[in-house]
């Protein structure tokens, strides 16, 4: 494979490790129904237990989505490319998608986003 191409599908690689956390948090914001939540958690890793975590335990949430990401998922691409160069460059995205996150799962929290995004840029 020439540099270019490498180049590419590197380019490719760090931009699509972002994709499944979008995906997911889009996915709860269309489906969910945030009105009707109860207080108890649900059963675990259920669809009912991502929106009710999402909604009310964003720490947890955050937690979760970007351990399966970080650890499992960098792990799996380290194991195919034997190199961890691609963690490097999300440690300046992974903080904001954070923030991001935060902001978005209730309006209170956009001031958590918005400290986030001074103190990590």
């Amino acid at each position: 494979m020439s540099t270019i191409a490498k180049s590419r599908a590197n380019a490719a690689l760090m931009i699509g490790v972002c994709v499944p956390p979008v995906a997911l948090v889009m996915w709860l914001q269309s489906s969910c129904d945030f009105a009707s939540l109860s207080s108890a958690a649900p059963p675990l890793i259920s669809p009912e237990w991502w929106c009710y975590t999402y909604y009310s335990r964003p720490a947890v949430f955050v937690n979760v989505v970007y351990g399966l990401v970080v650890d499992a998922g960098f792990w799996l691409i380290y194991l195919a490319q034997g190199s961890t160069w691609l963690i490097d460059p999300h440690w300046q995205i992974i903080p904001a998608c954070i923030a991001l996150c935060y902001g978005a799962s209730s309006p209170a929290r956009c001031v958590v986003a918005c400290a986030s995004w001074v103190v990590f840029v």
